[in-house]
Parts: C-alpha cells; sequence; structure tokens
C-alpha cells in the first residue's frame, strides 16, 4: 500500500473517518476540517503515515468540542511544514516594519 503522501486525495476521506469515529468515542460535535486546515494537510509529507493523521485527529479532538478543525487547531510542526502565501506575507511585513 502507498504511503500517505503519495495519496494525498485519500486525505480528506481519512479526516472524515477518523473525525467521526472519535466524535462517538469521545461524545464530540466536530462537524469536519475546514479548506484551509486541509491545505496544511496536503502540504504536509506525513512520516507517520496514515497513523501519524489518526493522532493528530485524535490530539485536536482532546482539545476540541464542536465546529470545524481550523489552522489553528494544528500542530505546529504541521504548519511549519509548508507555510501558506497569507503567512508568508504576513511574516514578511512583520519583519520588515521591524527593520524601519
Amino acid at each position: 500500500m502507498p504511503e500517505l503522501k503519495e495519496r494525498k486525495e485519500d486525505i480528506i476521506e481519512l479526516c472524515d473517518y477518523f473525525i467521526n469515529a472519535f466524535n462517538r468515542k469521545f461524545n464530540k460535535n466536530i462537524l469536519g476540517i475546514s479548506q484551509e486546515a486541509l491545505e496544511y494537510f496536503y502540504n504536509y509529507d506525513w512520516p507517520g503515515n496514515i497513523r501519524e493523521l489518526k493522532n493528530v485527529i485524535e490530539a485536536i479532538m482532546n482539545i476540541k468540542d464542536e465546529g470545524f478543525i481550523t489552522p489553528k487547531d494544528l500542530p505546529h510542526y504541521i504548519k511549519m511544514e509548508h507555510k501558506g502565501l497569507e503567512e508568508l506575507v504576513s511574516e514578511y511585513e512583520k519583519s520588515s516594519s521591524k527593520r524601519h
């Protein structure tokens, strides 16, 4: 079976599966994962494969009770793997304003 990093199209289905399973297990009401958070997941290499994805979803659901999983819920290391354009621009603007 190919690694998750080679099957990025499976990430959304796996997220839905794990969210539904943990909703039942933890009696939570997580509605899904936002498109922005999914972008981080798609850009991450998942060295721990599907088990790592499951563990990330479970960890988020240990601290979140309802709503959608958003980028602010994601572990720092996933967000650092591939920063979105908006975040890069924001960091650039902050750093250049400090120089002046």
